[in-house]
């Protein structure tokens, strides 16, 4: 069962380094227009679902699981990771509002959005990084030479 977790937990995770990855190099431009479609990308795969109601259980779950304090610190990073990308999701949804209905925003929001873009990227691979260290991590405490 714990062999199971850890592969519905990596695979989560590796979905959605992959996810945001490709956010950041597609739909080329920093434009309004291009911000629009990455959050219509976004919403239209229903990331928001899956990461509350699939992979936050599952990293939770390998949290309580876990065997020692290197493990489990990791796997909370990973999910602190996943966190963060929903918490920057919410402000761009909230700053392409404010850019779509007012005419005189300022550039800087673009520029932030752009950023968010890269941010996103990042904790994605943070958090594909942590939870593999983490793997590795518990193999290790549990004696198995292939993990370590």
């Amino acid at each position: 069962m714990r062999r199971l977790l850890w592969t519905l937990a990596g695979l989560f995770v590796f979905a959605q380094a992959v996810f945001f990855l490709a956010l950041l190099v597609w739909p080329g431009g920093a434009d309004l227009g291009a911000m629009m479609l990455r959050l219509a990308a976004w919403e239209a795969a229903g990331a928001l679902a899956v990461q509350i109601f699939f992979g936050a259980p599952a990293l939770i779950a390998l949290f309580w699981g876990a065997r020692r304090g290197l493990a489990r610190g990791l796997i909370a990073l990973a999910f602190l990771a996943t966190c963060g990308l929903l918490v920057l999701a919410a402000w761009e949804i909230d700053a392409l509002h404010y850019l779509a209905n007012d005419s005189l925003a300022p550039r800087g929001i673009l520029r932030g959005l752009g950023l968010a873009r890269w941010a996103d990227a990042g904790l994605g691979l943070f958090a594909l990084i942590a939870l593999r260290l983490a793997w590795r991590a518990e193999g290790a405490a549990a004696g198995h030479p292939a993990t370590a």
